[in-house]
Parts: structure tokens; sequence; C-alpha cells
């Protein structure tokens, strides 16, 4: 494959080769007319240095410096992804003045807000780096780095137990870190967990074994879409990845990951038969129609069984049901429903935070009706724009997110949001649609 070859040229799919996406003369015009700059080569090199960041204890500060190198990118026409994410940043800073003038501003939440609100603006500058500057190829060589680090950094963890790392390196200081550096510096990879029985649940790079379960379900998913794209990454770095993140994401015993994962290979397998059954989108809408029939005349059951499935973790949906209700009901009161509090408050008698466990919920507590209706197009965007390109691989990648964030933050803690930034180098934006003919 030459130099100026489209991201997509090459079949995402194992079900059907699809038609080249993109033609290699516009890409061509168009990284002359956009000549990269410094701060964009460093912005996308700065993705692959995250496992360099958390070796030395520093990756909470990964989000930030992204933000600031993104700033280049911000400054001309943005497509729309980039401007959803902007738009995003906007509503979150907004409504953080509305929570300080309500009095939740302490020095420790406003710096806590104010990286939340970096992942964004970081996001946006990516996307525009990636979908008008010619950069996804290095993006995704980045991507592939960084998820065979984090997942390889699970087994690690797993067989290492509750012994504790050499890394990070400056684990000494977790105890008198500020809170939101306190979490990247703890040197114990793993932790005991009981789920009908003990187990030990691997946190990789990411902190908590939730979030990594993520990123391995995230970069399994991105290796697979990437097995013929010999350009990007060797075969046996792919299958390298494709097998510690599947230890990875069994590890991580995340039930929402699970889940997650399951949905996405279920839209894949759907995507993929339609490029040689058009009746397999009518049979798949019958079939949810019945198990949807099922499970209501079996409701008491299905209620059983879910309980069952709770009963290893005493609390755990009690405890998000109450997070829930009390955030809901702080917003009922909100003057302003456009913008929301921009500040998570730490519940009464709790020290579980407001707004937590659940992205839907956090991000309408935190920037109101105006970050939900952008947080929906950033989120469903991928996802469409997967589908109408065909992609199953791609639409997979941009469907995984959509369960686990019904349930877990979508914050600083983790790498997730990269990964619904490489739909947008794997198909990219200016790709025409596949004829009508080769669907």
């Amino acid at each position: 494959m030459t130099e100026d070859a489209p991201e997509s040229a090459v079949p995402l799919s194992l079900a059907a080769a699809p038609p080249p996406l993109a033609a290699a003369a516009p890409r061509r015009r168009e990284r002359a007319a956009s000549p990269r700059t410094w701060r964009e080569r460093l912005m996308v090199r700065w993705v692959g240095y995250f496992p360099l960041t958390w070796a030395v204890g520093l990756a909470f500060v990964f989000w930030p410096v992204a933000a600031l190198l993104s700033v280049g990118s911000l400054r001309r026409r943005l497509p729309w992804p980039a401007a959803t994410a902007l738009l995003m940043a906007g509503a979150l800073a907004l409504s953080v003045v509305v929570g300080v003038a309500a009095g939740l501003g302490s020095p420790a939440r406003v710096l806590g807000a104010a990286t939340n609100i970096s992942v964004w603006v970081a996001v946006a500058g990516i996307i525009a780096a990636v979908a008008s500057r010619g950069m996804g190829d290095d993006f995704l060589r980045a991507l592939v780095w960084v998820g065979l680090a984090n997942s390889s950094a699970a087994v690690i963890g797993w067989l290492l137990g509750s012994h504790a790392s050499p890394l990070p390196l400056l684990h000494g200081l977790q105890y008198s870190a500020p809170e939101p550096a306190r979490v990247w510096l703890d040197n114990l990879l793993a932790e005991q967990a009981w789920f009908g029985g003990p187990v030990v649940r691997s946190a990789g790079m990411m902190a908590y074994p939730t979030w990594q379960g993520a990123v391995s379900a995230a970069s399994l998913l991105l290796a697979i879409a990437l097995w013929q794209r010999r350009d990007i990454a060797r075969r046996w770095v792919l299958v390298a990845q494709i097998a510690t993140a599947a230890f990875g994401v069994y590890v991580s015993y995340s039930r929402v990951v699970w889940m997650g994962l399951a949905v996405a290979l279920a839209v894949w397998l759907v995507v993929a038969l339609s490029q040689r059954m058009p009746g397999v989108w009518l049979f798949t809408g019958l079939l949810a129609v019945g198990v949807a029939v099922t499970a209501y005349a079996l409701r008491d059951h299905v209620a059983s069984l879910l309980a069952s499935l709770d009963e290893n973790r005493p609390g755990s949906s009690q405890t998000r049901e109450s997070i829930y209700a009390d955030t809901l009901a702080l917003m009922r009161t909100h003057p302003f429903p456009l913008l929301g509090y921009g500040i998570k408050a730490t519940r009464e008698g709790s020290e579980i935070n407001i707004a937590t466990h659940s992205t839907y919920v956090g991000i309408y507590y935190r920037g109101g009706l105006l970050a939900v209706g952008a947080l929906a197009v950033f989120l469903l965007g991928p996802v469409v724009h997967a589908l109408r390109h065909r992609s199953a691989a791609v639409a997979a990648m941009a469907t995984f997110p959509l369960v686990p964030l019904a349930f877990q933050d979508y914050d600083p803690g983790h790498l997730l949001p990269l990964y619904t930034v490489a739909v947008f180098a794997l198909v990219p934006l200016a790709s025409p649609r596949p004829p009508r003919s080769a669907r």
C-alpha cells in the first residue's frame, strides 16, 4: 500500500470486501492543502506516549497536555464530530460557573472538572487532525501500541496478583499526591475480589479493572478491524493484541464490559451478514421483537436472573439506583435546565460522588440538556457513519461504548474516548458512500 492510499481502502469486514471508501487523489490534494504542524504531529505522538507517562506515574497529566497540544487544530473549520466535542467542552465549562455559584467550587472539584473538560478539548483536536490533516494512520499506530501496553499490563497484574509492581515509579507519593493524581500512583496492578469465589481482577494501566476491561475490549475490536492493514501493524502484533486484550476483558470481571462487547460483536455479525444477505435486517428486527416479547412474558424469571447476577456484588445495583435518584433529584431543582452544575458533589453521609457510575446521568448533571444533546450526537454519529459505509468492524467499535457508558463514567480515568476517534481514522469523513450495487 502506498503512502497516499486511503485508510479505508482495505476491507474491514470479515464477511465481504467493501469497495474502497476514498480515492487516493483527493487524499493527496487534501494533504497538500493542509500541511501538518509540529504541534499536531506531537499531539498524535503524545497518544503513543501514554504507557510512558503511566510507567513514571504521571498518567494524570495525559489529557490536560493533549488538550494544550490540540489548540492548534481548533483554529480552523472543524468537522462535525470535533465541533460536537467542543460543544460538550463549552457546555461543561459554562456549567462549572453555575456549580461555583451554587457553592460546589472547592479547588479539588474545580480541578477535576477542568480535567474532564480537557478530555473533550483533546478529542476535538485529535478528530480535527485525523479527519482533515491526513494523520489517521499515525493515530492508529499509536493506539495499537497503547492497547497492547494496557492489556499486557493486565496480564502482568494478574500474574503478580496482590504483589506490588515496580511501576509506576512514583508510587511512593501515592498518599501525599493530590486527589486527581493519587489513583494513578497505585503499584498494585490487580485486586482480590469475590464473585461466587475468590478471583483476581486486573486493572492494567487504567487504575480500575472496569476501565481496563473497557479499553481492552475496544482495543480488541480495533485489532481485528486492522487485521488486513499491514501498513499499520504487523500480523504478529495484532495477534498479541487480540490475545492479551481478550484476557484483559476476562480478568476485568466487569459485567457491563462483557455485555458491551457482546452487543458490539452482534452488531458486527449483523452488518457483515447484511452484505451477503439483504434480508438479515428484517430477520434481526423480528428476532429482537421476539426476544422482547419473551422477556416481558417471563419478566419474573428475568428479574430473578438479574438479581442472582447481582448477588456476588452486594449493593451494586442498589448503590447505583440511589446515586441516580439523588442526581436526578438535584437536577429537577436546577434553575437553568440547558446547563448543569459542572462539578460533582459528594453525597451526604457517603464518600461516593453525585453523578457517577453512569455517563448519561452524569453528563446531564454536569452539563445539562445541552451536554446531553452533544453526547448523543457524539456517540451515535460514529455508529451511523459506520453503518452508512457498511463497515462491520467499525460499526462494532462505534457501538461498544454505548452499553458500558450507561453504568460507567466517560472521564479522564481511561482512554475510551480515543477509540471513538479511531472510527474516523478507519472510515474517513471525506470518504464517499459505497455504491448501492455494492451494499
